[in-house]
């Protein structure tokens, strides 16, 4: 995604766009077509880019949608995940600030033409969940027979594993 610096006017530079899951390279489960994890929708980015002086101020909005399996049940589950844009670029040849603000990614821009594309794709990345779960009630699968418990009891029997610290509860002391 790229932008000139030179046209950010008075009042900002307003980029709404939209990429197809494709455009997500940096993450290949997103785009292998076998792959479990995988963009319901395309991505809406929406960007208000300022300039000061020299430095560049990216905020917005990316929004998408994640399809994945639930990673207790494996059932189909659709994500839609917004995640914040807060992006200020300096020219490559001035010093970064030290002290910044906790919510803001510094970086550096050269020339006049800037490219976003590689920290927005990184943005998505790291907005994607470790453990996806369809909710926080799911029961998960039987670990004897594999049914859904979610959808129904199964008939198996509950076999309790017999700790390895309860020796120690006949100890006296």
């Amino acid at each position: 995604m790229l932008f000139n610096v030179d046209d950010i006017t008075g009042d900002g530079l307003r980029i709404k766009t939209r990429r197809q899951s494709d455009w997500v390279t940096n993450i290949p489960e997103l785009v292998d077509e076998l792959s479990d994890l995988g963009l319901s929708k395309d991505i809406d980015i929406d960007l208000n880019v300022t300039r000061i002086i020299k430095e560049v101020s990216v905020n917005g909005l990316i929004n998408f949608g994640l399809k994945a399996k639930c990673s207790r049940c494996l059932s189909e589950v659709e994500l839609d995940l917004k995640s914040d844009v807060n992006l200020i670029l300096t020219p490559k040849d001035e010093l970064l600030s030290e002290s910044g603000d906790g919510d803001l990614d510094q970086d550096f821009y050269e020339g006049d033409t800037v490219d976003i594309s590689g920290y927005l794709r990184e943005l998505i990345a790291i907005s994607i969940p470790f453990n996806i779960i369809c909710s926080e009630q799911c029961k998960g699968l039987c670990s004897n027979c594999g049914k859904n418990l979610n959808n129904a009891d199964c008939n198996c029997e509950k076999k309790q594993k017999k700790s390895a610290f309860a020796v120690l509860k006949d100890i006296k002391l």
